[in-house]
């Protein structure tokens, strides 16, 4: 039987927002102050997960994007509502055919 590769989303950061990020993150104490060390693991853990045989798509989120989305939703800006955020988008992504998820 086949397996199918999973295929997961990672939310990634343009420098220049990083900081107006970290201060909206209610989780901030989370993720690397400075930008170079995030990237650096996060490029790490993209790596990683691609080692594994699965598909990796990086969610660029921009301030003013993850704010409204959790705004409307009542939610707070965490890792959890960035998950969810990339993952919408990833579904959006498919449903434009920009992506094939299979």
């Amino acid at each position: 039987m086949k397996t199918v590769p999973m295929i997961a989303t990672m939310t990634w950061y343009h420098r220049e927002d990083y900081p107006r990020l970290l201060a909206l993150f209610s989780d901030r104490h989370k993720l690397h102050e400075i930008y170079d060390e995030w990237l650096q693991a996060a490029e790490t853990g993209f790596t990683n997960f691609e080692k594994k045989g699965h598909r990796v798509v990086k969610v660029f989120i921009r301030p003013d994007e993850i704010q409204e989305y959790c705004r409307t939703r009542g939610l707070s800006v965490d890792a959890a509502a960035r998950t969810s955020f990339a993952n919408e988008r990833l579904r959006e992504m498919h449903e434009r055919g920009e992506i094939t998820l299979f």
